[in-house]
């Protein structure tokens, strides 16, 4: 069955079990807008509250999973920028903790680029599957934003302090094979192989005990106060910096850094 419109920011399939989730702005890499956040909630809740459902996959149309923030929204709300990333980084969080607190596992398929914020829905997931050519990047130092996605939350707790502050101050993109070793990478594929293993896992998945899976997630995530608490210091030190001097000529440069490359 389909629950969205050929336009809608995110596709929702559930079939046999599976709610599968995509992230559907592939023409911007799936950059975060708040639509497509409040979209993403929405899928979310279904999902949690569809008795049929028995595990959640997410995934990205087109060549990236997500290239967190829009950067060229940033740009064309710059009048009130701060209201934006208020409202951004917030829905962020809700799609961050509705993750953690779904009681059915989630499953994340990455490829291509999944950098910023969007970092922080595989951070969530109960197992990450990413293709062999994929990429992880935290890209804060490069656009000049703070840090968020839970990258100084969720991240040390996944890798360790050393290896999050490698992360986020050095700014050096981790390969799929790297991001495994650290331990952000439950299982690699080939390109060609990771949305059928994706589905595979997910339906082994939901062929668990429903009760056993809601109470392991439960007491994995007793601490969920602590991740509430640390999600809103990053939005609020997000929208702090933003009105930094130079921040928006940092945006501005690697927006034209990128269209070099193109």
């Amino acid at each position: 069955m389909s629950g969205t419109d050929p336009d809608a920011p995110i596709s929702l399939a559930i079939h046999d079990g599976i709610a599968r989730i995509g992230l559907r702005r592939p023409q911007r890499h799936n950059s975060l807008v708040p639509e497509l956040l409040r979209a993403l909630l929405a899928g979310l809740a279904q999902a949690q509250s569809d008795l049929q459902v028995r595990a959640v996959l997410l995934y990205g149309h087109g060549a990236s999973f997500s290239t967190g923030g829009d950067l060229q929204a940033f740009l064309a709300n710059w009048d009130h920028v701060q209201a934006y990333a208020q409202e951004l980084v917030g829905l962020l969080n809700e799609v961050i903790l509705a993750i953690l607190r779904m009681d059915k596992p989630v499953i994340a398929a990455l490829h291509g680029f999944t950098t910023g914020g969007s970092l922080g829905l595989a951070f969530a997931s109960d197992a990450v599957l990413a293709a062999s050519d994929a990429r992880l990047g935290a890209y804060y130092g490069r656009v000049g934003f703070s840090p968020d996605g839970g990258c100084t939350v969720l991240l040390p707790a996944l890798v360790g302090m050393g290896r999050a502050r490698a992360f986020l101050l050095l700014d050096r993109p981790l390969a799929a094979q790297e991001a495994m070793i650290w331990g952000l990478v439950t299982e690699l594929v080939p390109p060609e192989d990771l949305h059928r293993r994706a589905t595979e896992l997910a339906w082994q998945a939901s062929r668990l005990s429903p009760a056993s899976i809601r109470r392991a997630k439960a007491l994995l995530h007793a601490d969920i106060d602590t991740v509430v608490a640390g999600l809103e210091r990053e939005r609020q030190e997000f929208v702090r910096n933003l009105a930094s001097e130079g921040v928006r000529a940092s945006v501005e440069a690697y927006l034209a850094q990128m269209r070099r490359k193109r």
